[in-house]
């Protein structure tokens, strides 16, 4: 990728050069020229870029250039990007980088949050223990490009999710490079707290900004003219932020990269890439359930190693192969110590510690594709194959400090959680290859293709400790490693065609189907094993000497209150309690896309399009809500009743109520089947309006407008426990029609967040005034997610408690996600920048203000119905704040 100039020249006739030819990776860029005769030698030069319509494949999403990158005032990181793009929606609202250094959770037309791809040049970077997760952090100034795809009938994208590439930049035969230093703090800023959070005793919003630093340099020149070049990049973030208890959260982020890029002949090209990024966090997931000493520090680097060869065969074939290495990993370790107990009190507020996390995560890949060019009659063809191999070990250590018993204190009767802490993992590898062809006839043109994907893995040898009051219940032991216990093989389909009317073809018709394969992550295999991770058994607790500690004499042994990755029926045994389906198989998506693009102008395209897309044999794979049991089924629960107290508000009064739910009838399962969801399916109907105008004519913009509803369809064999639990994946999960509203799992504390907005839109441009002076600004909005009620109770078998979706006044029945929803969301940034031109130096100024309108928006309640707390605000819109800006170019 990278600005090149073409030029075209036979004798006879004139001569025409194009300089500003944009190359970008993963689509074709076309150029076309007319050659007078001329008796007399002349030169003429015109101004050529990459078309804005894409003839060659139908897709949908965005390409973003390094102008937009560097000239929009946002909060500079690639979630922010993505929420710029029609269909995707993000957990969380960035006001000027105080959710920098944070996953975001985000999904896209309906796909799970588990399915999205993050590429660096090309290279698959995905966490495959945490899935849709990137595995680094990243500066923002390294990137030429951001591509953010949303579907379509690409052959390399693996997945239905979003699918994202950040092309890194590269060194030329000129020296460039750049400078940066952008500053925000607190005095620079508003206040937006509402009153009502105020009575409750907040002090913040959640996440406001106390300071936000980033700077950094890149530079690349040439080491060999014409032969080889160089470029590199530091860049560093320190995000210290207030929560919404007025906490202090602290974040560093610190990145390093470099490309080295060589001609070795005139056919053979070169590439190596090495990037480090590296997160230092204190106070991760500080919340108001989670002060001070159980909120984690956060460290792990993680290394990026690619090489890549280039070979052009002839005029119409070349070919490319690569290989990288990813080295992951990161660790979560309390404030509060390891050698403290942790404990829950009765408004859910954890104390003293907290669960412990340590992982290794390293990638290895290596791939190769190819093109081939060739005529049959009038039709030209492109013909494309590929494949790719990836093995991905995920090696795990967690457990909670202390004594490794955990009191709980919110739920009635109390319990005790005795937990054993584990050490385990789980390879998994993928294979995949693809074959298509690009036909092209006039207006016409057509592509065509298959794609194979192989998906495998296998425990790795684990071991848990025994539990430190109760050794002889929860003993230790180790198992070695498994067998391949999961393999799924899938052909995928796609086909596209566009057609361009006209002489000019400014009007370009296009239309798609494509089918897709979840991912597998390492989690599906772990559950797999004897040790699929820390475990534990719930007793009833009574605090006899009232120290929030668990004591052995304390324990009522006689019934079991609950149980995680453990075989209740066997606790003392290391057989594998989990099975697996023989026919089990990935999660399919079939999507339909119609739409047209047109030039209204040079440089300015507007488009709309319609997905259509269905979504079915979803996973089950959690014991209380999705999976069937082991020799049990939905028949076995019986109806029943649970008294419990409800509230109206937060510090308001409460009322008794008794509410329908299920409980087991029969002894709990000894483990649960990874199984496909039977009588389950979910769809997707959206339009997206799409408007880019490239920079010319000294402005530019991007606007984008999306609408569209993912709703879930259950019937009586696409759930286990027949109670309209609350689901990390899917929200709603039992027998029953709503909208699927994914539980938000990144970083920070957005549990409470449910994503599932009907409508977005953003839009973004900048002006160039005279005098060296730019306006630019960038405006977003949504509707407000659903505000989820649930109760927690505990029907009294083995499976413990169960969060239900109630209404608010704490009734269950016909109860729905989006019974009630928070206020839509809208937010506005604005930048006045002055350039200065000091040759061959460029010197930027730049003025931000982001949340302009200062708006204070409720983002996050506590809807836990049954609980004295309920109602409370647990995050509002961070408040409106200024950013000082300086940039060097050359």
């Amino acid at each position: 990728p990278g600005t090149y100039t073409l030029t075209y020249d036979l004798q006879g006739f004139t001569k025409v050069t194009k300089p500003d030819v944009s190359v970008s990776v993963g689509q074709n860029t076309n150029t076309a020229a007319s050659l007078k005769l001329s008796s007399v030698q002349a030169s003429v030069t015109v101004k050529g870029e990459s078309p804005l319509l894409e003839t060659r494949r139908v897709g949908t999403g965005a390409t973003v250039n390094t102008v937009e990158l560097q000239s929009i005032p946002t909060a500079r990181d690639p979630w922010v990007v993505m929420q710029s793009v029609p269909g995707i929606q993000v957990d969380r609202v960035n006001v000027g980088g105080n959710e920098g250094g944070q996953q975001s959770s985000y999904v896209g037309k309906g796909s799970g949050v588990a399915q999205g791809v993050w590429n660096v040049d090309g290279v698959t970077i995905t966490d495959m223990g945490a899935l849709g997760s990137s595995p680094a952090y990243y500066d923002f100034d390294s990137f030429e490009e951001m591509q953010v795809s949303t579907g379509g009938s690409d052959l390399t994208a693996s997945t239905p999710g979003v699918q994202l590439n950040m092309v890194t930049k590269r060194g030329t035969n000129d020296v460039h490079g750049s400078a940066r230093m952008y500053l925000g703090k607190n005095r620079w800023g508003s206040e937006n707290l509402p009153s009502e959070a105020r009575e409750q005793g907040r002090t913040g919003g959640g996440n406001s900004i106390d300071e936000v630093q980033d700077y950094g340099v890149e530079v690349g020149g040439p080491l060999w003219k014409d032969r080889a070049w160089l470029w590199g990049s530091y860049g560093r973030q320190q995000i210290n932020v207030f929560t919404i208890i007025g906490t202090s959260d602290k974040t560093t982020l610190e990145g390093v990269n470099s490309k080295l890029n060589l001609q070795i002949t005139d056919g053979t090209s070169a590439t190596g890439f090495y990037s480090r990024d590296d997160k230092l966090k204190f106070g991760r997931n500080a919340s108001l359930t989670r002060p001070g000493p159980t909120a984690w520090n956060q460290d792990g680097p993680t290394t990026i190693w690619k090489g890549e060869l280039s070979q052009v065969f002839s005029s119409t074939f070349f070919a490319t192969a690569s290989g990288a290495y990813v080295d992951g990993g990161f660790e979560l370790l309390p404030i509060g110590g390891l050698g403290v107990d942790a404990y829950k009190d009765s408004a859910s507020i954890w104390h003293d510690s907290y669960l412990v996390f340590q992982t290794i995560r390293p990638q290895h890949q290596w791939g190769a594709n190819a093109s081939y060019f060739f005529n049959t009659g009038s039709i030209g063809h492109e013909l494309k194959f590929g494949f790719q191999y990836r093995k991905t070990p995920v090696n795990s250590h967690t457990g909670w400090p202390g004594s490794g018993n955990v009191g709980i204190k919110d739920e009635t009767p109390n319990k005790a959680l005795l937990t054993r802490t584990a050490t385990y993992g789980a390879t998994p590898e993928y294979f995949n290859g693809f074959l298509g062809d690009t036909l092209t006839t006039g207006n016409l043109t057509i592509n065509a293709g298959v794609r194979y994907d192989l998906q495998r893995g296998q425990t790795n040898k684990a071991t848990v400790e025994a539990n430190s009051i109760a050794p002889d219940i929860l003993p230790g032991f180790s198992v070695d490693a498994g067998e391949r216990s999961i393999e799924w093989k899938d052909f995928e389909p796609r086909v596209g065609l566009t057609y361009a009317l006209g002489p000019q073809r400014k009007l370009l018709l296009k239309g798609s189907y494509a089918r897709f394969a979840d991912q597998l992550g390492s989690a599906s295999l772990n559950q797999r094993g004897a040790i699929p991770g820390y475990s534990y058994l719930a007793y009833d607790w009574v605090d006899a000497n009232s120290d929030n500690h668990v004591q052995r004499n304390e324990l009522d042994f006689s019934h079991i209150n609950g149980f995680y990755n453990i075989d209740p029926t066997n606790p003392t045994g290391h057989d594998v309690f989990n099975q697996t389906s023989p026919n089990l198989k990935a999660g399919k998506t079939d999507e339909f896309i119609a739409g047209a693009d047109y030039e209204l102008i040079p440089d300015f395209v507007v488009g709309a399009n319609y997905t259509y897309r269905k979504y079915k044999n979803a996973l089950c794979t959690n014991t209380a809500d999705l999976c069937n049991g082991i020799g049990q089924s939905s028949a076995d629960f019986v109806p029943t009743t649970v008294t419990t107290n409800v509230y109206t508000g937060f510090g308001a009064g409460l009322h008794e109520i008794t509410v329908p739910v299920y409980a087991l009838g029969i002894p709990a399962a000894s483990g649960t089947v990874l199984d496909n969801r039977g009588s389950y399916e979910s769809t997707f109907n959206g339009v997206g309006l799409t408007a880019t105008k490239r920079l010319s004519n000294r402005w530019m913009m991007r606007g984008s407008f999306g609408y569209g509803e993912p709703k879930q369809k259950s019937g009586s064999t696409g759930c286990f426990d027949p109670n309209n639990q609350l689901s990390t994946t899917y929200g709603a999960s039992c027998p029953s029609n709503d909208i699927t509203a994914p539980r938000a799992a990144g970083s920070g504390a957005k549990s409470g967040v449910f994503i599932h907005a009907k409508w977005n839109f953003n839009v973004s441009g900048m002006y160039q005034l005279p005098a060296g002076f730019n306006v630019a600004g960038n405006i977003f909005g949504r509707q407000g997610y659903p505000y989820v009620h649930f109760i927690r109770v505990n029907p009294g078998d083995d499976f413990g408690t169960r969060d239900i979706i109630t209404d608010r006044t704490g009734n269950p029945v016909g109860a729905k996600l989006d019974g009630e929803r928070y206020d839509n969301v809208y937010n506005v940034d604005v930048r006045l920048e002055k350039v200065i031109e000091l040759r061959p130096l460029q010197v930027s100024l730049a003025l931000d203000v982001f949340n302009v309108l200062n708006s204070d928006t409720v983002l996050q309640r506590n809807g836990r119905v049954n609980q004295a707390t309920f109602n409370r605000i647990e995050e509002v819109q961070a408040p409106r704040v200024l950013r000082l800006g300086a940039r060097i170019t050359f």
